[in-house]
């Protein structure tokens, strides 16, 4: 039975892999009741908790966790060798999923697969975002972790598709799973009537994420006194939001720096859009947070973003300032299309009361 016993097996300590990790288990188990769904999260994990509250076991291992400190995380890794072979023996998975790239999954997957252990890795991005850090490392080991899955979970066919053009043995075993369907939350939302409308941009502020054109169509609506922006998240890019903001009324800038996950999902929950002005994407996890909140995105025509929202936002004409700010000014002009696009976020996916389920586990392991 492939649902009887399966590990979530994630050593990241990065904000989306956490979150995916989490609805992974908690989807699972509340679809299957009867299968057993183990976590092995790094100690950071801020889910650990919630998930042992809903009598998940997990099993935790500290250090560094991240790509920017490789050589760190490999002097640990005769630590991390004995309790990677100590859980997996004593728990003796038939499945095991991982969520997001990892630093140290590469060398290891390969041993789950001569173990007997079936590997499915969910797959973000087809290669590291312009910009990101250590894009060397995060592109060698993913093909490890490709070249090792039994099954492969893209969360969009742009992804898919662009991983497929680069490595076509990768399409034998492969599936879809809209990043929207990993989740579900339900969220009364106020509409926003004709108050003044809350936007938001949140996440890692790295170039790629158009803080360009975020700062330009800001600037085209400085003669509008309906509307107020929220900056928050940790990036490259934090100082310079900050100088150029500083002193303006309508641009909070407080939020700036790292944002805890409690943090996160209130500032989502108090706005009334998101604002995703990308250069360059696959699609975006902030936005599936966003459409669990209720919260519509505002987004570039690049990647999978306009399909990822579907009904439950706007996409603007280009990737340009112009046009960004086009689609702001027409939310804030017409606010009986905001409610509509909330109500559409809210049930969008795997928002809708008892659509949940986990169908795509069945498929991507048949």
């Amino acid at each position: 039975m492939i649902f009887s016993n399966i590990v979530i097996w994630s050593w990241s300590n990065s904000g989306a892999a956490s979150r995916l990790a989490q609805r992974l288990a908690l989807q699972i188990s509340t679809a299957h009741p009867e299968s057993r769904v183990s976590c092995f999260l790094h100690a950071e994990n801020p889910f650990i908790e919630l998930l042992r509250s809903k009598s998940i076991a997990v099993e935790t291992i500290g250090g560094v966790a991240t790509f920017r400190s490789m050589s760190a995380v490999m002097t640990d890794g005769f630590h991390r060798l004995r309790r990677f072979f100590q859980f997996f023996k004593s728990i003796g998975p038939s499945t095991v999923i991982v969520p997001l790239n990892f630093g140290t999954a590469w060398p290891l997957a390969p041993l789950l697969k001569l173990f007997g252990h079936r590997l499915v890795y969910f797959c973000h991005d087809a290669t590291p975002h312009p910009g990101d850090y250590a894009s060397m490392i995060q592109t060698f080991t993913q093909n490890r972790l490709l070249a090792s899955a039994s099954k492969i979970v893209f969360m969009s066919d742009h992804v898919k598709d662009n991983v497929i053009n680069a490595k076509p043995d990768v399409a034998a075993r492969s599936f879809v799973l809209p990043l929207n369907d990993i989740g579900w939350r339900y969220v009364e939302n106020a509409t926003p009537g004709q108050r003044m409308l809350r936007f938001i941009f949140v996440g890692r502020l790295l170039k790629y994420k158009g803080i360009n054109i975020l700062i330009e169509a800001v600037g085209m609506l400085e003669d509008r006194h309906d509307w107020h922006l929220t900056i928050a998240g940790e990036g490259s890019e934090r100082a310079r939001l900050a100088e150029h903001f500083k002193g303006n009324k309508k641009v909070d800038i407080t939020q700036l720096g790292a944002v805890e996950d409690d943090a996160f999902d209130a500032l989502l929950r108090n706005h009334d859009i998101l604002l995703c002005p990308y250069i360059e994407a696959s699609q975006s996890g902030v936005v599936s947070e966003a459409a669990y909140a209720a919260v519509p995105s505002i987004v570039t025509p690049v990647g999978a973003l306009p399909q990822q929202i579907g009904d439950a936002g706007w996409v603007s004409q280009d990737v340009s300032a112009l046009s960004f700010a086009a689609a702001m000014r027409y939310a804030l002009e017409n606010r009986d299309d905001v409610t509509a696009k909330k109500i559409n976020a809210l049930h969008s996916n795997a928002n809708a009361p008892g659509k949940m389920n986990c169908s795509w586990l069945e498929h991507s392991l048949k």
